[in-house]
């Protein structure tokens, strides 16, 4: 069965962490697609809700009524191991740590619910999230190699969508190696939007 989870973050009162509800699946779909070169569906999300063995969980401000949310974190549990599909954050409301204290709920209630680790796979050029995880405790356990599409391809539909919103979306529509001013700044852009990239297999060890 999928994992409860606290209502209220200590660290937070503002905010409930809880379920979501039918009414989240439009704003989470129209963040996600933000984020995402192939962003997942609000029937996608209603699918998932139907799978036993995965947790949506949603973050809003107290008082406010479902469709309205300022973050979101999708979690797949199978036997004792738990995988983050997607962690996703308003632009209007990154900066502020949200993204750290909704995973942070989530590992409390992985421990909670007794299990080993809980694993996620991130680009690796993703630095703000990589670094963002490993203050969390995890480590990179794997590499897959031209895993993720470039920044300026979208995503085709075998291609999983597990790393972090945000730094993804905003770098593939970030300014051109011509800031740098110079030719070779921009010809490094580019070969980098061209280029397939690796995934890094993060794990945190929870016993």
């Amino acid at each position: 069965m999928p994992m409860l989870f606290s209502n209220v973050w200590q660290s937070d009162p503002d905010r409930m962490v809880m379920m979501a509800q039918p009414d989240d699946f439009d704003p989470m779909a129209q963040l996600h697609a933000a984020a995402f070169a192939r962003g997942w569906s609000a029937h996608d999300f209603a699918a998932m809700a139907n799978d036993p063995a995965i947790t949506m969980l949603v973050a809003r401000r107290v008082g406010t009524k479902p469709g309205t949310l300022d973050a979101f974190n999708v979690v797949r549990q199978a036997a004792d191991e738990a995988e983050i599909l997607s962690i996703v954050v308003d632009p209007a409301q990154r900066g502020g740590g949200l993204g750290l204290r909704l995973m942070r709920d989530a590992i409390a209630r992985f421990q909670t619910d007794r299990l080993s680790q809980v694993f996620l796979e991130v680009a690796e050029d993703n630095a703000p999230a990589v670094a963002l995880y490993k203050r969390l405790g995890f480590e990179v356990v794997g590499r897959r190699e031209g895993y993720y599409p470039p920044l300026s391809q979208p995503a085709s539909d075998e291609e999983p969508q597990l790393a972090p919103a945000g730094v993804e979306h905003s770098r593939a529509k970030g300014t051109s190696g011509a800031a740098s001013g110079t030719a070779s700044g921009l010809a490094d852009n580019l070969a980098a939007q061209t280029e397939r990239r690796t995934a890094l297999v993060m794990r945190l060890g929870l016993v």
